[in-house]
């Protein structure tokens, strides 16, 4: 629906219904694709519980396969990404994602949204995330990912040694957690 910006779950089935490429890129490789009843049923039940668990599961399973950093000694990375909310506004009032508000995407603009806050391995591997409304701080939500990260790296046998992150993340408390955890923070070095 992203790719085509289709507006809607009976639109998407039917273009799938009628073009091959698009059921190969969603892997429907048989003949009949999904109703739209059955996306919908998806998505009323995916909430985002289900959503981290799903997560949680294949992110184990990367561990216990190695596909994590091969060195005892892991660095990671702290950031955010914006998610945009859906939102339509009519005549009886507006419809968008409930808990969604608004929040920075770039430097100077501003948009209904969600934000997505992950500690990453240099492997590229996300090793854990919390999705909170777009107008939470990313220093709020760094401390029980880096603390929650050095757990599952611990797990494995392995330790943190530094955490990259950039200068939204430069302040006194997140520095204290860092340190705290027996880490090494790295930042660019901020404009006076």
């Amino acid at each position: 629906m992203r790719f085509e910006a289709t507006p809607s779950i009976r639109k998407l089935c039917r273009r799938l219904e009628r073009r091959q490429y698009a059921r190969e890129i969603c892997e429907f490789n048989g003949r009949s694709t999904p109703n739209h009843t059955t996306f919908s049923k998806f998505i009323t039940r995916a909430e985002p519980k289900n959503i981290e668990n799903q997560f949680k599961e294949l992110r184990d399973q990367a561990f216990r396969m190695g596909i994590i950093d091969p060195e005892e000694a892991v660095k990671v990375s702290v950031d955010s990404t914006f998610m945009k909310a859906y939102s339509r506004r009519g005549r009886k009032g507006g419809i968008s994602d409930r808990g969604a508000r608004v929040g920075k995407t770039e430097r100077r603009s501003y948009e209904l949204g969600w934000r997505a806050h992950t500690v990453t391995s240099m492997s590229a591997l996300p090793l854990t995330y919390i999705v909170r409304s777009a107008n939470v701080n990313d220093k709020e939500v760094a401390k029980p990912l880096l603390k929650q990260a050095s757990r599952l790296i611990k797990r494995c046998g392995k330790r943190i040694v530094k955490v990259i992150a950039d200068r939204q993340y430069y302040s006194a408390d997140v520095l204290k957690t860092i340190r705290q955890l027996g880490l090494n923070p790295s930042y660019p070095t901020p404009q006076t």
